[in-house]
């Protein structure tokens, strides 16, 4: 197995990056397919990229939740990885009650379910209103 984090594992992220993103200019704009550029960049730590993939996402996409969920997500894990003085949610918070208008509650979705288990800690916390 390769090991998450590893040289190996990241290049091969990046070739799976290219390959997604050329599908992307030639016409394969699809919830899945930028879920997947976003995650993997986030994975190898460029979250910059994955911001900018999940934005592209929610322009093609305004009326599906995802976007807005997998946004939130991302902005999530970068605060949490922030340093404590310089943590602010106000973005997932944001993405959230975006997100929260689109989605269907007869929907079953593990991401959706995580992101709202995420707001409820840092509504108890008292980092967000």
């Amino acid at each position: 197995t390769i090991k998450e984090g590893s040289p190996k594992y990241i290049a091969l992220i990046r070739k799976s990056l290219e390959y997604y993103n050329l599908a992307l200019e030639n016409g394969f704009n699809k919830v899945d397919g930028f879920y997947s550029i976003g995650n993997a960049y986030e994975k190898i730590g460029d979250n910059a990229n994955g911001v900018k993939t999940f934005q592209e996402m929610i322009a093609i996409f305004p009326n599906d939740y995802k976007g807005y969920t997998f946004l939130a997500l991302l902005y999530y894990n970068m605060e949490v990885h922030a340093p404590t003085a310089k943590k602010n949610f106000t973005r997932v918070n944001t993405y959230y009650n975006l997100a929260i208008k689109l989605y269907d509650r007869s929907m079953n979705d593990d991401q959706f379910d995580l992101l709202e288990d995420h707001i409820k800690e840092l509504k108890a916390q008292r980092s967000i209103k």
